[in-house]
Order: C-alpha cells, then structure tokens, then sequence
C-alpha cells in the first residue's frame, strides 16, 4: 500500500518543501488541493497528466476543488463572446467529469 506522502509527492517536480508536505498530512486528516484549468482551446493529453495528480492526491484523503476559470477565459481573449465561453466550460466539465474512472458514466 501506498502511503499518503508517496502519493501526494509522486511524480511532482516542485513541493512545498518534503518536511512540509509531511507534516501537513500528519497535522490535517484532509487537507485541500486546488486546480484550476482555463476553457480557452482544447483539452489535451496534457491536462490528464495533472488529473492524474489529483487522482494521487484523492486517494492520499487530500480534498480536491477543480475550477473551470471562464472568466479567466474571458480576460485572455476579450473578443470571445461569452456565450461560446459558456459552451467550452461545459466542454471541460465534462471532459474533466469522465475522467474519474469510478463516477457513474451517463
């Protein structure tokens, strides 16, 4: 079994700092991970290699909050209306719903 620092710290190239990291997990039965992805192009294979991530950092009991950024969007391309804004949130949404192996799938 894979203890909650091998996979909260495995394949990460930048930590808080190692003693941190530990004593974060010893100190907090749940800490917090945030992720925020921009909808401004397409999802790609390299938005997977951070799920997985936090796919790492679930199993390790680290609470995981991902935010669709559409106004971050909005601010890098103002000539984006937001009604197709709108639809690449939903877009990443989804995409970022089916990845989770074990959610009910529609």
């Amino acid at each position: 079994m894979v203890d909650r620092f091998e996979l909260a710290s495995r394949n990460a190239v930048d930590l808080i700092t190692e003693d941190d990291l530990r004593k974060l997990l010893l100190d907090k039965k749940q800490p917090i991970a945030y992720y925020g992805i921009a909808p401004t192009g397409p999802v790609h294979i390299g938005y997977f290699a951070t799920l997985g991530k936090i796919f790492d950092f679930m199993e390790a009991g680290i609470k995981t909050k991902i935010l669709i950024a559409d106004i971050h969007a909005a601010l890098d391309d103002l000539k984006t209306p937001w009604s197709q804004i709108d639809k690449k949130a939903e877009y990443y949404k989804r995409c970022v719903e089916l990845s989770f192996p074990w959610k009910k799938k529609p």
